[in-house]
């Protein structure tokens, strides 16, 4: 198989996915494990009972027998390659939880999510996204995890993002054969085209009028190089958004792709914490993080600052001086009359998304990379306000100041040891 591809690391399928588009199929789990083990690829897969969308008592059929098929494939499967685990249970997150639990118990190289693909055909990103959120939730984090038939390319750094490590899918053939030419942010049928979107080097060489001329075979080759070509041109702008530390900004770009999409990532929120873990936040390369509106309050780097600041705040000087960051940042001359009247206070500054932190950190990752709409939505603001109540209810602190600009419509607790100053 190494000879025939000309790859050096190759990964073969069982067999289940017929099983998914046909009801049945001519091939026991034994028979899918020896021919593996025979054509000699790198990774392997046991022949599993895939879910697809079935109502919940064939559905934990379904969840019961890949784990018997699992379990049964342990003592035939050898360690010259890696095995893969399929995980069944689909929408049904107790069936999920069992096969994911019981597929840990068996100890397999990696684990798989299982038939995924007709979620994917009707654009039922939300699910699909909660069932990768789970599973990631459960594994180990030592164990790579893959996603079975990830067909459009614009799903790839969500997936990515919610841990997912290897992809597979026959999407850039099949969407050929029907004449579907895969965009970066869109499928289009090749009729529909009059120009030809992508600078790959079927489209530089070829126009529309040129491949319509072609015998069909012909022009699904060339169709199906194209696509690749997309698939591939993904991978690489999701690895260089990570490089860049830009990963969620990128999963922002890429939402409004298709309103599905669009929706999917609005429930991220509901990831927060998981994302916050996933995420690096100091980098040799690191880069400004983009702020845009309330949604940016889940932003994965945004949340590791603030829970850091929560921690150093706790010891607070008894007076201070409470200053808007992005003036500061932009023309400190304007508040230095603030300082100077207020020399004994300690300054600290307050930023939307942020916060209120320290002066020492005013140079410092994430404060000073960062670029931000400077028009607030109310639900920005609404956060900062309560952070600013919350630090100011620290007990040490016996006379603060603080100054407001034109534009932040602030709620500031009113309180004896306080002094607000408007400009």
């Amino acid at each position: 198989i190494h000879k025939f591809t000309g790859f050096k690391k190759v990964m073969s399928d069982s067999g289940a996915y017929q099983l998914l588009q046909y009801g049945d199929i001519d091939i026991t789990n034994r028979e899918a494990i020896e021919y593996q083990k025979k054509i000699n690829t790198d990774i392997s897969v046991i022949l599993d009972y895939p879910t697809g969308k079935l109502d919940y008592e064939n559905a934990k059929f379904t969840v019961e027998e890949t784990i018997r098929r699992a379990k049964e494939a342990k003592e035939l499967i050898d360690d010259k390659r890696l095995w893969v685990y399929p995980i069944q249970g689909g929408i049904y997150e107790d069936l999920l939880e069992k096969s994911v639990k019981e597929g840990i118990k068996l100890d397999y190289d990696i684990y798989a999510i299982g038939s995924p693909t007709v979620l994917m055909t009707e654009y039922d990103y939300d699910n699909l996204f909660k069932i990768i959120y789970r599973v990631k939730t459960l594994l180990p984090s030592n164990k790579p995890v893959h996603l079975f038939g990830a067909g459009h390319a614009h799903l790839i750094p969500f997936a990515v993002a919610l841990g997912i490590d290897l992809f597979d899918s026959a999407s850039y053939i099949l969407f050929a054969r029907d004449l579907r030419y895969i965009g970066f942010n869109r499928t289009y049928h090749f009729n529909e085209l009059e120009y030809l979107p992508c600078n790959c080097e079927i489209c530089r060489k070829y126009s529309v009028e040129e491949l319509r001329e072609m015998n069909k075979n012909e022009l699904i080759r060339l169709l199906a190089i194209h696509n690749l070509y997309v698939i591939k041109k993904e991978l690489e702008n999701t690895k260089q958004a990570i490089t860049e530390g830009r990963l969620w900004e990128y999963l922002r770009e890429k939402s409004y792709s298709h309103p599905a999409l669009y929706k999917a990532f609005k429930n991220f929120k509901n990831f927060s914490d998981f994302l916050k873990n996933l995420t690096p936040f100091f980098k040799v390369t690191q880069k400004a993080i983009f702020l845009y509106d309330s949604f940016d309050l889940y932003h994965p780097k945004v949340l590791i600052a603030r829970e850091k600041l929560k921690e150093m705040n706790k010891n607070v000087e008894e007076k201070i001086l409470l200053l808007p960051y992005l003036i500061w940042k932009s023309n400190e001359k304007v508040l230095e009359k603030y300082v100077r009247k207020f020399e004994s206070h300690k300054i600290y500054f307050y930023a939307p998304y942020f916060g209120v932190f320290k002066f020492s950190l005013r140079a410092t990752f994430p404060f000073f990379q960062s670029e931000m709409n400077d028009k607030f939505d109310e639900e920005v603001l609404e956060d900062l306000s309560n952070q600013i109540n919350n630090f100011l209810e620290n007990k040490k602190i016996k006379e603060a100041v603080i100054v407001i600009p034109k534009g932040y419509v602030l709620r500031i607790k009113s309180r004896k040891n306080l002094l607000k100053i408007y400009i």
